[in-house]
């Protein structure tokens, strides 16, 4: 999940992300929560309409992938 400006990974919509990935990961689904640069835990210029985010969303894409996600077989 990816939050939007001005929040963080625990902040959001009505209770917050979180409680959104709750009955996600309830129901089977792999959901990983992470801090875009310059929100919540992570360091790094604030909001930059897109021109870093990008890296940080392929980044958490990576972050899986060396842990064998989507699993295959």
């Amino acid at each position: 999940m990816v939050h939007g400006k001005g929040t963080d990974r625990q902040a959001g919509p009505g209770d917050g992300n979180l409680a959104i990935a709750a009955p996600l990961v309830r129901a089977g689904y792999t959901v990983l929560v992470f801090d875009l640069r310059g929100s919540g835990e992570s360091g790094g210029e604030r909001f930059t309409l897109g021109a870093h985010e990008v890296r940080d969303v392929e980044g958490a894409l990576d972050y899986l992938r060396l842990r064998g996600w989507p699993a295959t077989g």
